[in-house]
């Protein structure tokens, strides 16, 4: 399976009924991106036809949920190859662009190459993620859309996914790489009609640490506020994953318009698990 991200090939699984569902997932990987690319419309129509899943994305660092007012703050989500060796970037204060935590392939010393942690295998390939960008270096607005020493933040931020009211998507899914802390991170769910709805990482129970990668449950509103209660089917109109004094990045994204189509990714996940650890 080298080379390609779990979930794309999840997409391949459920190919006939997600199709007609018009489940989507977002792998960053195939909307031209480089590393330190900034990323805001590329699945809204800004890249091709093909990738216009209606959905728009930011980040904030300034202001909004989860805000810290550093001064080189910026409020952009920038792509970062997990599949690229860390190594300092010419130039740059050397704490830029040497974020080991966020390679796979990252192999020194007592640390082995692959994540060290998480609820997927530690080989399992995520290519680029979707970090809230931490410095300035090497960028020059306006006009610019690269980041030449791509970091994640050191702690606060959030990353907003506004989603089109009529793809009628009701539940979301994130796949997350290295939240080192058990409450580094909240996802809020937000509708047009009625109250907000958010979820902690501690309701999630999931492990945390450094070079972790984790796959979170599907998130849609509840009629009883839990994240694994009763869904009531309400439309997504944006979704907040905020950062709690924590770093980190989010691989992959899937979003799912009906309770069945979750069903579907998910039964096809756990066929891709199997047929993964029969390959080890």
């Amino acid at each position: 399976m080298s080379g390609s991200k779990l979930f794309s090939l999840i997409v391949l699984l459920c190919t006939g009924a997600a199709m007609n569902a018009h489940a989507v997932v977002l792998t960053f990987d195939d909307i031209g991106l480089g590393h330190g690319s900034s990323v805001s419309n590329q699945y809204n129509g800004g890249f091709s036809p093909a990738t216009d899943f209606g959905v728009q994305i930011s980040a904030g660092r300034t202001s909004g949920p989860g805000y810290v007012n550093a001064a080189d703050s910026v409020d952009v989500a920038v792509a970062f190859n997990t599949e690229l060796a860390a190594f300092p970037v010419s130039g740059a204060p050397s704490t830029y662009g040497f974020d080991d935590d966020l390679s796979r392939t990252y192999n020194v010393g007592s640390n082995p190459a692959g994540w060290d942690g998480g609820n997927l295998p530690p080989n399992t390939v995520v290519g680029f993620a979707l970090i809230v960008q931490e410095n300035l270096f090497g960028y020059s607005p306006p006009g610019d859309t690269a980041f030449n020493a791509p970091d994640d933040n050191a702690g606060d931020g959030f990353i907003r996914f506004v989603l089109d009211s009529d793809r009628d998507y009701t539940q979301i899914q994130f796949v997350i790489a290295d939240f080192e802390e058990p409450d580094a991170y909240s996802v809020q769910l937000n509708r047009a009609v009625g109250a907000s709805q958010t979820f902690t990482a501690t309701d999630f129970g999931l492990a945390a640490g450094d070079n972790f990668l984790s796959q979170l449950p599907f998130l849609g509103f509840t009629s009883n506020g839990d994240f694994d209660g009763p869904l009531t089917g309400d439309t997504i109109t944006s979704v907040d994953f905020i950062f709690n004094s924590a770093s980190g990045a989010i691989a992959t994204v899937a979003l799912i318009p009906e309770p069945s189509s979750a069903m579907l990714f998910m039964a096809a996940a756990g066929l891709l698990a199997l047929r993964h650890k029969r390959k080890r």
